[in-house]
């Protein structure tokens, strides 16, 4: 999923929050650079993986597991927003400020250790054929770059809070990018359709495709 949550000055929270669209679930950073949005809504059918084999059945296990990465991407962003919106409800004192820090750095730091199992889980799936690894190899890139994101904030929250996210932006949407990328144009042509309808699925809800800048690598 492409976006990292918007910094917001810690002087300014609560005026922040009641600025951003709180009803998405990933509100708080669903935007990418050039004003793409990510879209929680479409749904996402996981398809019974029940006599599948080959390579069908090694990518949709494979998808199977960055589903779950990105359910839990999407859930950790929206504890963020909810942090945001109590701000917004309670407008909160200055010497508040740092019991929400603490919030979003706690929600960091789960967020971070789910994302982990799944890739322990992800590292161990079957790829036995090259195209299945380079799917499977260029998501963990991608996984890898929220990690270290969530683990910078767990670590540090302000950086949340200061704005100063924008390497982190950068290293996430560039490698959603090259995700995207591999499912939209190097997927077997002749995998399984449902199989092929889940990756499309993934890719619609949190991959929009943007107009790269000159600043974007991939």
């Amino acid at each position: 999923m492409i976006g990292v949550p918007v910094g917001f000055a810690a002087a300014a929270l609560t005026t922040a929050a009641r600025d951003i669209d709180l009803t998405s679930p990933s509100s708080a950073g669903s935007p990418s650079p050039d004003g793409s949005q990510i879209r929680p809504d479409v749904e996402v059918e996981v398809p019974d993986l029940d006599g599948l084999d080959g390579t069908d059945a090694e990518v949709g296990a494979i998808l199977v597991d960055i589903n779950r990465s990105e359910e839990q991407m999407l859930a950790t962003q929206q504890r963020f927003a909810d942090v945001l919106a109590d701000a917004a409800d309670q407008a909160p004192a200055p010497g508040d400020i740092e019991g929400l820090l603490d919030q979003i750095g706690a929600a960091a730091g789960e967020g971070q250790r789910e994302l982990q199992a799944i890739r322990r889980d992800l590292t161990d799936a079957a790829a036995s054929d090259r195209d299945v690894r380079d799917l499977r190899d260029v998501y963990l890139t991608h996984l890898d770059s929220w990690v270290r994101y969530f683990v910078a904030v767990e670590a540090d929250p302000t950086l949340f809070a200061s704005g100063a996210d924008e390497a982190f932006t950068l290293s996430i949407n560039t490698t959603g990018d090259a995700f995207a990328r591999v499912v939209r144009e190097e997927l077997p042509d002749d995998l399984d359709a449902e199989v092929r309808a889940f990756a499309d699925q993934i890719v619609d809800r949190g991959f929009p495709e943007r107009a790269l800048s000159d600043d974007d690598t991939v």
